[in-house]
């Protein structure tokens, strides 16, 4: 689990970077979905912390959205459902080509390597500075 904890604090620095100009009184929701590759209590014990951090530090709200399967999870993935997810390469390049997703954050301290994307069409494309687009954060 330690992997994760770098990954929380990279995701916040993203988010709160790319989110920091919130106008007072709007505060839009963005859906978060993680590919359910654990127990749906696993995944929640894992990232709810992570959304609980972000809200303050953001202004914005994050609903985390939980698919029943990888293959419901996918399916949901390539038409586009979700704001922001986590998955692994393989959805990832299936989910960009789909649909335009954008990794923005990538964890390498597992032997699968996973990554964060943003939706096509949020006008971001890298994380905080796009010097760091892509590299091992």
């Amino acid at each position: 689990m330690p992997g994760y904890r770098k990954a929380v604090a990279i995701l916040m620095f993203a988010v709160t970077a790319w989110y920091s100009e919130a106008r007072a009184g709007d505060t839009p929701t963005y859906s978060i979905s993680i590919v359910p590759q654990f127990d749906h209590r696993r995944i929640e014990a894992i990232w709810r912390p992570i959304i609980e951090r972000l809200e303050p530090m953001t202004g914005f709200h994050f609903q985390l959205v939980m698919e029943p399967t990888i293959p419901a999870f996918e399916k949901a993935l390539n038409a586009g459902a979700y704001d922001f997810a986590y998955m692994n390469p393989y959805h990832y390049v299936v989910a960009h080509r789909l649909q335009g997703y954008q990794p923005i954050v990538r964890d390498v301290e597992n032997d699968l390597y996973g990554v964060v994307v943003v939706a096509k069409g949020t006008g971001h494309r890298s994380g905080p500075s796009s010097q760091r687009s892509g590299q091992d954060l």
